[in-house]
């Protein structure tokens, strides 16, 4: 909510300074500027001001809308009706306003335009459609930059927005595979723990309250305190261990002040996860290494473990596919991620920059 209310402000403000610009125009390319406040005595003028004082309406009557309106969705005969009426009101307007009668009680410019100076006005002034376009009262030229644009403006924002709910789509997608994903497997383990009637049992379920509680309300933020990622991690770690036996060591080692930084959300334990997942078992023997660092802005995740079933295969389709789109939209150009399976062990690096 925050963020839309910045962007919102940011759009006003950058039309606000497009109006201003645009009134400002009449006042610096005037050859009367010298005269100061005194300009606004001459006719010639004050039609040019409130032509662009109508372009300036016109802009913002267009991008709100005009654009929107008729624009989008291709309506292209109310577009062109509704521009040809605006037209006409930006040149009428002016000559209505400032008549014949009034110009007669004002001064005229102390010298002709310089327009007319040149040679080649005669060739001009004998063909009307050049005429009209050269003239400086007929504003078409000012008049067209002035929709182009708004329609730029307003189309790229629409663009914007389309992309925006599209990616909001897409992460609602992944965290909606991840985190299925994520809880079945601490269920399994859980599974484990009730047939085997351990005594841990109730802590396991304290822990896996823990972990489903962070599943249904962070889920839904894009970032989180690492700190708390962090901890839910070694929650997941510690509802490992009491799964499995003293044949899987388990060694782990966490250094970093995590309390001042945000990471996306089910990034890291998926990450972990997979290596209990393909590197652990109640018969074999294996061991499972799990490094995170913080060292400034950049964190660091390693990951290594045994496979201990050959016929399991070290890669993970859906969980790792998942979570590669998840680091190339919220760190692009930010992330490193490096998989790779060497004999019977399997490891991964994550390089994550949280500037």
């Amino acid at each position: 909510m925050q963020h839309s209310t910045i962007m919102k402000n940011e759009k006003l403000l950058v039309n606000i300074l497009i109006g201003f610009g645009l009134l400002t125009i009449p006042v610096f390319t005037s050859p009367e500027i010298v005269k100061g406040w005194a300009m606004f005595t001459f006719a010639p003028f004050l039609r040019n001001f409130i032509s662009y004082f109508l372009l300036t309406l016109f802009f913002f009557f267009s991008y709100y809308f005009i654009i929107p309106k008729f624009y989008i969705p291709k309506h292209w005969v109310y577009l062109f009706l509704t521009g040809l009426m605006c037209y006409f009101l930006v040149l009428q307007i002016p000559k209505f306003i400032i008549h014949n009668e009034l110009i007669a009680g004002l001064q005229k410019p102390p010298h002709p335009p310089r327009h007319m100076q040149n040679p080649d006005f005669q060739y001009i002034k004998n063909h009307p459609v050049l005429r009209h376009l050269v003239s400086k009262d007929s504003h078409l030229m000012q008049f067209l930059g002035v929709f182009f644009l708004s329609a730029f403006l307003r189309v790229s924002e629409q663009a914007n927005k389309i992309k925006n709910e599209k990616l909001k789509a897409e992460i609602a997608y992944l965290k909606a595979q991840i985190n299925p994903h994520f809880l079945f497997n601490t269920l399994n383990s859980l599974y484990a723990l009730v047939l085997t009637k351990s005594d841990d049992a109730p802590s396991a379920i304290l822990k896996l309250s823990e972990l489903m509680r962070y599943a249904t309300t962070e889920s839904g933020n894009n970032f989180v305190n690492l700190d708390k990622d962090v901890q839910i991690i070694n929650a997941f770690i510690d509802l490992q261990r009491l799964r499995l036996t003293n044949k899987t060591k388990i060694t782990t080692h966490f250094t970093g002040d995590f309390k001042n930084y945000k990471v996306s959300p089910f990034i890291l334990i998926c990450l972990v996860e997979n290596a209990f997942k393909y590197g652990s078992d109640t018969e074999n023997s294996s061991e499972i290494t799990i490094s995170l660092t913080l060292n400034k802005n950049n964190l660091n995740l390693e990951v290594k473990n045994n496979i201990v079933n050959p016929n399991i295969p070290f890669t993970t389709k859906k969980g790792i596919s998942n979570t590669k789109s998840q680091l190339n939209l919220f760190y692009p150009n930010k992330h490193k991620l490096v998989i790779a399976k060497q004999d019977q062990t399997y490891k991964v690096n994550l390089d994550l920059n949280l500037a």
